[in-house]
């Protein structure tokens, strides 16, 4: 059997990833080959079908670090046991990882927002109230995600059910937390006169 073209491998480059290498099969079968492959083009990145046990009916991405805890796909092993309509659920994975990576940015912007108001001393947040509470999360951020990779995403490895749960997770925080950040944000403006030397602390 010939080997696949070049062109059989995509690449991640709207997410800043290196060239993805070619297939590869671990027992060198023509049906784990042709299942790669088909697996590959779904999945915008390089797919390999392991027979030898891990991740029996799952599949995993193994991903590289970027800035802010952000993902960039590398590779996905899949499980001789998974099936393909389990696999491919959620899209592909480039746009798995951007979900999650999105996710990560609105949240780091929340608190950009936030940090600002309270830098410039418009926003005095009262410890017990909503902003408060906001306020300590997000100025958290960075803790947290590292803490839930190191948790759930050890050593550049990650199952796509446990990715996908993870983009869940941060995407309920953004979901919870922009409400208040627009609260705050509209309180502080109506109470900040910049033409004035009363510079008016807003408590929420």
């Amino acid at each position: 059997m010939s080997e696949p073209s070049k062109t059989d491998a995509p690449r991640a480059a709207e997410l800043g990833a290196t060239e993805i290498p070619q297939v590869v099969i671990e027992d060198g079968s023509q049906v784990r080959t042709e299942r790669a492959l088909r697996l590959t083009r779904e999945l915008l990145v390089t797919v390999t079908v392991d027979a030898s046990g891990w991740p029996k009916d799952k599949a995993e991405l193994r991903y590289q670090r970027g800035r802010g805890g952000t993902i960039l796909p590398v590779l996905v092993r899949v499980g001789h046991d998974a099936l393909d309509a389990t696999v491919l659920a959620d899209g592909d994975v480039l746009a798995r990882c951007r979900a999650y990576n999105d996710a990560l940015d609105q949240l780091r912007q929340l608190a950009l927002r936030l940090r600002t108001l309270v830098r410039d001393g418009v926003l005095m947040p009262v410890p017990g109230t909503a902003t408060a509470s906001a306020y300590d999360e997000l100025v958290r951020l960075d803790e947290v995600i590292a803490h839930r990779q190191a948790t759930h995403m050890r050593q550049s490895v990650v199952l796509l059910d446990v990715l996908a749960a993870e983009t869940a997770h941060f995407q309920a925080r953004l979901v919870a937390l922009a409400p208040t950040v627009r609260a705050a944000e509209r309180a502080a403006s109506a109470t900040w006169d910049g033409d004035t030397e009363d510079n008016h602390h807003e408590q929420l």
